[in-house]
């Protein structure tokens, strides 16, 4: 084995990687949630909240193409400020991931279960996980081209339901607009601008992007362009095919339920599988990047060397991937 990784991350690759790992099952869990804090507001709430990610994303942008490096967060703040800062802000990160990646990986069991009782939720969330660590084992052209047929049958589903949604938005649905007042609509525009943080995925993975310079603003770009549409979309079209007050006590599958009112049977299927790929795109890009956070400690000395070592065949960080497939495991048990 060897301890350098290649750049193979092609720019549809990268794309794929950012919406999904930004995207994923939060526009089907926490959207039904915050329409019950605000109401119809819900899709001005998400538009204000994309201001800060807008220059989160000019940051970025910079950094990704002047310090193309894995885990350049980290190798920035480490260089510029100080070791500890960048280890302390490396490991919330790490932390950060493994438990979201639990988290995800159960609410994909959840929402499988429900479509199939017979099946562990348990067993369906470890088994996702395991999945996805072995299309990470395999190689980032593995991961790209599963990562990239998800995302494209997930874009699909929501854009399905936004542009269908659009003939089928009842006015009285949206009114009043802010029927908890601005203090609760405010809030929620806090909450949603959490929801855009993962654009910060391109940088970790600085090192394996082609052609950097040129690749990671354009992916940062097309990315925040794809996040803003089906945010904006799926707010707007939600709040106005199924009351506000009852989408948070529905809970996951209230999109579900809103694509019920205006979409044939088999239109709702889709946005369930939609649904199911979206969660699935987060926990491979969470493996990803979770892996590179942790390989770029060994180079620093932070951790033994052992957990740098690079697959010859594959040019993945096998040690790291099984780290942080362990954690997950251990996390979800």
């Amino acid at each position: 084995m060897s301890n350098k990784l290649q750049r193979s991350l092609s720019l549809p690759g990268a794309v794929a990687m950012t919406v999904g790992f930004v995207v994923g099952g939060s526009i089907f869990v926490l959207i039904p949630t915050l329409a019950g804090m605000t109401g119809p507001s819900l899709f001005l709430a998400y538009l204000l909240s994309a201001l800060p990610a807008i220059f989160a994303a000019l940051y970025l942008a910079q950094l990704g193409s002047a310090l193309p490096v894995t885990g350049a967060n980290y190798v920035a703040v480490t260089r510029w400020i100080s070791p500890l800062a960048g280890f302390s802000t490396s490991m919330a990160v790490v932390v950060a991931m493994v438990c979201t990646n639990c988290l995800v990986a159960w609410g994909f069991a959840e929402y499988l279960v429900s479509f199939f009782p017979e099946l562990p939720v348990l067993g369906c969330a470890i088994g996702i996980i395991v999945l996805f660590a072995i299309i990470n084992w395999f190689g980032v052209k593995s991961f790209e081209k599963i990562q990239v047929v998800m995302l494209l049958v997930f874009v699909v589903a929501m854009l399905l339901f936004g542009v269908a949604g659009l003939t089928a938005i009842d006015p009285e649905l949206q009114a009043p607009l802010f029927p908890k007042g601005m203090g609760v609509f405010f809030t929620v525009v806090a909450i949603a601008s959490f929801s855009w943080a993962g654009v910060i995925a391109i940088v970790e993975v600085a090192g394996e992007v082609r052609n950097p310079q040129r690749n990671i603003p354009l992916t940062i770009l097309i990315s925040m362009l794809i996040i803003g549409v089906l945010y904006s979309l799926q707010t707007y079209v939600f709040t106005g095919t199924l009351l506000w007050s009852q989408s948070g006590e529905i809970g996951a599958t209230a999109v579900l339920e809103a694509a019920g009112n205006f979409l044939p049977r088999w239109g709702v299927g889709l946005i369930a599988l939609g649904a199911l790929l979206a969660m699935a795109t987060t926990i491979n890009s969470m493996i990803m990047m979770g892996a590179r956070e942790i390989y770029v400690w060994s180079s620093d000395d932070l951790i033994p060397k052992f957990f740098q070592k690079v697959s010859d065949r594959y040019h993945t960080p096998v040690i790291t991937i099984f780290t942080v497939t362990v954690l997950s495991i251990i996390g979800v048990l």
